[in-house]
């Protein structure tokens, strides 16, 4: 299952189009979960050609390639902090996100550095914020999900066996709007697997109103998913929660905001 780890793979998705990446089989999976769920879609509905898009906790591009795809002449701002994926990111920008810029960044809720951990076997799992727990959870459920039940220890075991870690730099929301003169953020992805709330924290209140809509995946740990849900509503966004099929029974939620 993890022998298609390679610093520099290349995967076709199924439209034909060539994707880097350091493991083949996650991209279709994480491809698969993008295309088919209509959170992303919820967060573009309505928004104009020139809209600005973030995308924190980019991975190799696959989500800001869907926003592009619907919004071509979208600008996009991709943030990834690990080394490899950060190679993947930035080539398949130049491939398929033509108005897009990518930045070796982890986003939070201060700027600084801060220790990351790699997984070579599942890049995407990669974080700033351990928790084996959760971790296990998850993986245990997928597997359950898809019908493989008696290949969550093995899973667990492959994603996790060998882990790099290092020092990233960390840069704020509201830093980047600072940076890039972001009068308006159309939309806000954030996916940093369990760092949700440091990235929500890094947003001071003169940036709030700047953005309209977001796509967060938060970890359901300790009531973290109560704890985002009442932040946005206080801030006056409409909310929905969701689950992937995959995730039914997992702490991963996918939560849309929307304040037009």
């Amino acid at each position: 299952m993890f022998d298609t780890v390679d610093d520099r793979a290349t995967q076709a998705l199924p439209d034909g189009r060539l994707v880097a990446c350091a493991n083949t089989l996650e991209v279709l999976a994480i491809w698969q979960d993008i295309a088919n769920d209509s959170a992303y879609a919820r967060g573009l509905r309505g928004l104009g050609a020139d809209s600005v898009i973030v995308d924190v906790g980019a991975h190799v591009g696959l989500a800001s390639m869907y926003f592009a795809d619907r919004i071509p002449a979208a600008r996009i701002l991709a943030y990834e902090p690990a080394p490899t994926t950060f190679a993947c990111l930035r080539e398949n920008f130049a491939r398929h996100v033509p108005r897009g810029v990518t930045f070796d960044l982890a986003v939070g809720a201060e700027p600084g550095t801060s220790r990351f951990v790699y997984y070579p076997a599942g890049p995407s799992l990669s974080t700033l914020h351990l928790d084996a727990a959760d971790e296990r959870r998850n993986i245990d459920t997928v597997m359950s999900n898809v019908g493989s039940p008696e290949l969550a220890g093995e899973s667990m075991q492959g994603l996790v066996r060998t882990k790099e870690e290092l020092d990233v730099r960390v840069t704020t929301l509201t830093e980047i709007a600072r940076q890039h003169r972001l009068d308006v953020l159309d939309l806000l992805k954030i996916d940093v697997e369990r760092g949700e709330l440091d990235v929500l924290n890094g947003i001071d209140d003169e940036m709030w109103p700047r953005i309209r809509r977001i796509v967060v995946e938060v970890h359901d740990i300790c009531g973290r998913l109560r704890q985002v849900l009442d932040r946005l509503r206080k801030l006056d966004y409409q909310v929905e929660v969701s689950q992937s099929p995959i995730f039914l029974g997992a702490s991963v939620h996918i939560v849309v905001a929307v304040r037009d």
